[in-house]
């Protein structure tokens, strides 16, 4: 009896994961700074693969802690939502997120997910790049190369 039991759950399980549908097909073109300070944007784009119309009521992502979110574009430029696609619309944004990596982040990515009511109908992942840490020596072995070279064109001129 426990044996069916658990079959039967381990099928509601499967079926229940299967809730999510994969109707629009996210493409991340690039990521790319914006100026010196770290800041990145990331522009996209998405496409409906379903055969059918599908309809966008909303969008949400996730980063790696430590990550912060500078602009969101979705909620500027969807307007209009709620949004109906058609079958193989196209809809590209550039940029549509905008990020601030901290220093010393390592590289990581980021998910994207458009919903229609309570199901994702698409996600997509980006990439957010590494940001150095110059190391503490570096720029006191640089000032202490330029004082002794200074020191040493000083006592050439004597």
């Amino acid at each position: 009896m426990k044996l069916k039991l658990m079959l039967a759950a381990a099928a509601l399980a499967l079926l229940g994961a299967g809730s999510a549908r994969a109707d629009i097909t996210i493409n991340f073109a690039s990521t790319t700074p914006i100026d010196p300070t770290a800041n990145y944007a990331v522009a996209g784009s998405f496409t409906n693969t379903s055969g059918g119309g599908v309809t966008i009521d909303g969008g949400s992502f996730t980063v790696p802690a430590g990550v912060g979110v500078i602009d969101n574009f979705t909620d500027l430029t969807f307007t209009d939502l709620p949004m109906t696609m058609k079958a193989n619309d196209f809809y590209s944004l550039d940029p549509w997120l905008e990020f601030k990596i901290p220093a010393g982040f390592p590289g990581g990515s980021g998910t994207y997910f458009l919903d229609s009511g309570a199901t994702v109908v698409g996600s997509g992942t980006f990439r957010l790049p590494g940001s150095a840490v110059p190391e503490p020596g570096s720029v006191a072995l640089l000032m202490g190369s330029m004082i002794t070279g200074g020191m040493f064109l000083v006592r050439r001129r004597k």
